[in-house]
């Protein structure tokens, strides 16, 4: 793997501090989008333990459309999550199929931390942004249009300017105190959270495609396998007195023995141990403090519940990625950028709320919560995703959405997907016959796409989708689509298209995916962002697309 550990530029347009998980995330897509980026890490190497170990498919989503070669690179390392089994009480409850959201990415995947971080490094150097290794961000002082950022190598201090500075180095951020935002994170006294990679051996199966939880009166135990033939383990108990130091091996393999009555138990070549005692969990105030950002730990010290941790540090990174990107190409006014922490901010307080939640309902539940447990286990299990059960909404986090805000506006009456919701996937079919996915016509680049549905209408819904879109297709950085899902389809699959431009903008809907996806039957304007959010809905009228787009394109001619 090439890093670049000694040579320091004198500007750069993006800075980022720590190559994790989220701010290698964002330097690949900065640099991919052709942005002058760089990236720090005070480590010489990528993280060599598992530590955060999952991807949940509306992760999965954005790496695909967001990120080229990430997946290629991250996907042969992990396992497909296919069931998670779950025990409570010495009774086995159910095992919850894990692998059928609706998502071009149907399972949660699992890996490591060290496996994320290896690919993404491998990615930024393919990218020509290598880090720059052992190197700590020491301070910075903003100026008008710049940061000056003074960074140490190996006890060399060096200085540069940066037109944005983005810390995504750890709940004990530098650059959140150079950005002036204070943080006070809250402490769970009596909680206590012991943690252990190793090879596990038992008499049940060894899966790499399975999770097992086991409930107990004060705490529950998970068992998740990670790449590389070992196991992730985990213990969250509430106690009167929390262990003070990493677990021992006897310690882990005894209570597994205790919860599961297998006395073969047995846990050896121990890779990675440690505890987490009175855990701190909390969101900064803020993620941006004029051109200093926030992303990650940084911005919000994550329990371990859910496993939301780094896939929203993964979200944040491209959610911000896409305005700076918008920003530094002259695609939009840099007011741009404030919307991340408005959108980023509300994200990060609910999580931090349903972790809480989800937290005190496995390791302190009430006597009637305890007795559901007991005796309708089973049935809340099968009526729930897989880790909806450990007390947090939309394992998958497909359903995050940003009702509000000035990227966001809905001036449709009937039902559907509102503004602000993810757009989903649909199959649909180009002028020549071949199937294409809405996906791959949505991300790509900064660009927004608009969907011009004519609502499985008559031939006159259908002229007026196809004559908007002609009308729009000169706009700049917006793609736009007629989606014809009504009887007009019929006649122009009988006629000549007019061009190769025109037919790669028409997209048949006869069987009527995309617009059962979307909840329309009236012809409608949806207008997509380039993270795969709908921004817009909307009657099929020019004039209210161009004002809708001039608002949050600011600057840009339309």
């Amino acid at each position: 793997m090439q890093q670049r550990t000694h040579t320091f530029p004198k500007y750069t347009d993006v800075l980022v501090v720590g190559a994790g998980p989220t701010g290698s995330t964002l330097g690949a897509y900065l640099a991919g989008q052709g942005v002058d980026v760089t990236v720090i890490d005070k480590k010489e190497q990528p993280e060599v333990y598992s530590k955060a170990g999952n991807l949940w498919p509306r992760t999965l989503e954005m790496y695909g459309g967001m990120v080229p070669g990430a997946l290629e690179r991250i996907l042969p390392k992990s396992f497909a999550l296919k069931t998670l089994s779950i025990y409570a009480y010495g009774t086995h409850m159910v095992d919850i199929p894990s692998d059928q959201y609706h998502s071009p990415y149907p399972a949660a995947v699992l890996n490591g931390q060290d496996v994320m971080e290896g690919c993404l490094w491998e990615l930024l150097a393919d990218v020509n942004c290598p880090v720059l290794t052992e190197t700590t961000f020491v301070d910075g002082k903003e100026h008008t249009d710049y940061v000056e950022v003074e960074v140490d190598h190996r006890g060399s201090r060096h200085t540069l300017q940066a037109r944005y500075v983005v810390g995504c180095d750890s709940g004990n951020s530098r650059v959140r105190k150079a950005a002036g935002l204070g943080f006070e994170p809250q402490t769970l006294t009596g909680i206590h959270f012991l943690l252990m990679d190793a090879t596990l051996h038992w008499n049940r199966t060894t899966d790499n495609n399975r999770m097992w939880m086991f409930f107990y009166d004060n705490g529950y135990y998970g068992i998740a396998p990670c790449w590389g033939g070992h196991h992730h383990l985990w213990s969250f108990e509430m106690v009167e007195q929390p262990l003070q130091r990493d677990p021992t091996v006897p310690e882990m393999a005894d209570r597994l023995k205790n919860l599961t009555g297998d006395p073969s138990v047995k846990l050896e070549n121990v890779i990675w141990s440690s505890h987490i005692t009175e855990p701190r969990t909390g969101v900064a105030p803020h993620l941006q403090a004029g051109r200093f950002f926030l992303a990650g730990d940084a911005a919000h010290i994550a329990l371990p519940v859910g496993g939301q941790g780094m896939n929203s540090g993964i979200q944040d990174a491209l959610a911000l990625g896409w305005r700076l990107a918008a920003v530094l190409k002259a695609q939009a006014a840099e007011s741009l950028l404030n919307t991340y922490d408005t959108e980023r901010l509300q994200v990060r307080q609910e999580l931090k709320k349903d972790q809480l939640s989800g937290l005190y309902n496995l390791v302190d539940p009430g006597i009637l919560q305890k007795m559901g447990m007991k005796f309708l286990g089973p049935f809340l299990a099968k009526t729930t995703g897989a880790v909806e059960f450990q007390g947090k909404r939309d394992a998958a986090m497909l359903k995050l959405s940003y009702p509000e805000g000035t990227l966001v506006s809905d001036e449709l009456l009937h039902s559907g997907l509102k503004a602000g919701s993810r757009a989903p996937d649909a199959t649909l079919a180009l002028p020549d016959g071949e199937g294409v996915q809405l996906h791959t016509l949505i991300y790509g680049s900064t660009h927004w796409t608009a969907l011009l549905f004519d609502g499985k209408g008559n031939d006159e819904a259908g002229e007026q989708a196809l004559h908007l879109q002609q009308a729009l297709q000169n706009l700049p950085y917006v793609r736009s689509y007629a989606v014809i899902g009504g009887s007009y389809g019929q006649q122009l699959s009988s006629k000549p298209i007019a061009s190769d431009e025109q037919a790669t903008r028409l997209l048949y809907d006869l069987d009527h995916f995309a617009h059962k996806a979307f909840d329309l039957s009236s012809p409608a304007t949806v207008l997509v962002r380039p993270d795969g959010y709908i921004g817009y809905r909307g009657p099929l009228e020019e004039a209210k697309i161009r004002l809708f787009l001039g608002k949050v394109m600011p600057g840009v001619s339309l």
